[in-house]
Order: C-alpha cells, then structure tokens, then sequence
C-alpha cells in the first residue's frame, strides 16, 4: 500500500480564548490546535485551505504534511467541530504523527457495486447505517477508504461488520463487540416510488402495475391519494369495531 496525503499550509496563533477565537473567524481564519507527544501549538487555517483540507478528506486523503516553524511533519484530523446550527468550521483538531506509530482513525466505507447487486436491479433501495468504521493501525498504512462490496446483496439481506475483508494491519474495535454491527442493508422496493413520483398524466398509470383501485381514478391527484385513502378507511373499520 503506497502512501498517500497531500501538504497544506497552517499558521502559528499566539492569542488564545473565545475573545480571540472569535475575531479569528471573522477575518475568515479557522483557530486549531496540533497535538503530539511532547508537542502542542495553537494554530490557525485560512477558511479556504479548509475548504480544500475538507475536499482532500472526501477524496480518500487521510495523512497530510505541515510546514510549522520552518519544520516539515505529518498530521491527522482528529475532529473538525462544526458550528451547533450554523454550517460553518469553527475548530480544527490535528495530532502530530509518525508513519511507524500507531494511531486510532475514522475511515469511511466506499460502497461500490450497487447496480450490479441484484437487490438494486430489482428495486430496492440501499439503506447505509454506518459511513465510517474507527481502525487502529501504522499511520502508513492508514487506507484511503473502506470498501464495502454489494454485489452480492440481495432485497431484505444485511451486511454486518463482520462480513467485511479488513487488512490483517488493521485493528477493528467494533468487531469486539457483543451484538453485530450492521453496515448496511438493501429493502424495499424504489420502482412504485419512483413511478409515482413521476406521474403527470392519467395514462402514465397504464405502466404502473402495482397499483390497485385504479379504476376509481379520475385525476392524477386522486392516484396520489389512493394510499392515504386506505389508510383512512382501515381506521375508520377500526373505530366501528370498537363500537359494536
């Protein structure tokens, strides 16, 4: 496995406190921190390096190199703190590595295979319940992402944790755990859904075969409604059950 990361600029910041974090920010400078053994400085991190930071981690980039002090070393995101209701970066976390040390890192699954996977050639839908596993392993062999392979996937069938092909470098904590831990799963079925999404006209109802009560349509709105209808008149039985 080559090593892959990318180099960004960060900056030495000597003022520290909310006070200062705040006029930070508002001259578009996002404050941080670097951490290591034996080594903390307070830094900052103009909001358009971040911008690319983030778009290097969405492209499978997990390892960066910073230039501090005239000194060249690498680093890992620990935590990008977001802004409680504002989408905005408000604080950056990096933890100073060695390619031989050992260190504990979210990796993100990369689903691929979907529409080959007979489920999603039969209509249904994938459900992700997890993007990101946490591993332990050499900061060198840290991976790009986690491949989750859905060929075999059928409508109504699970992956599990445990059903994937980690590296043997690779340290899985979750695997330890009692219960399984479910990755994703494919359910349902998206063709009705997509085709009554789609209507527009009455005689596009003539390729909906999953529709009942279609004689009863006279408007394209009274289709929309049929479901609701339904369940209307199930509980309207409900209630005259109750009464007698």
């Amino acid at each position: 496995m080559s090593l892959v990361y990318s180099s960004f600029p960060v900056n030495s910041r000597e003022n520290c406190g909310k006070y200062y974090a705040s006029k930070y920010r508002s001259d578009f400078k996002i404050p941080g921190v670097i951490y290591g053994i034996s080594y903390l400085k307070n830094i900052f991190i103009y909001k358009n390096d971040l911008v690319v930071l983030s778009k290097h981690i969405k492209n499978g980039v997990n390892i960066f190199q910073c230039t501090l002090d005239d000194e060249k070393f690498f680093v890992i995101v620990k935590e990008i703190q977001d802004h409680p209701y504002k989408q905005e970066i408000i604080h950056l976390d990096l933890q100073r590595v060695e390619l031989t040390s050992f260190v504990s890192i979210n990796i993100f699954f990369n689903f691929i295979n979907l529409e080959s996977s007979l489920g999603f050639k039969n209509g249904g839908v994938l459900i992700k319940h997890l993007s990101s596993v946490l591993i332990k392993c050499k900061v060198e062999d840290i991976p790009s992402y986690i491949d989750v392979d859905l060929s075999n996937l059928s409508i109504n069938q699970v992956i599990y944790l445990s059903d994937l092909n980690f590296d043997s470098r690779f340290i899985i904590p979750a695997l330890n755990y009692k219960s399984k831990v479910l990755v994703a799963n494919i359910t349902g079925s998206r063709i009705f859904e997509d085709k009554k999404d789609n209507i527009k006209d009455l005689k596009d109802l003539k390729d909906v075969k999953d529709v009942k009560d279609v004689k009863d349509v006279k408007d394209v709105r009274d289709f929309k409604d049929i479901d609701k209808n339904k369940d209307r008149t199930k509980d309207k039985n409900k209630d005259s059950a109750k009464k007698k």
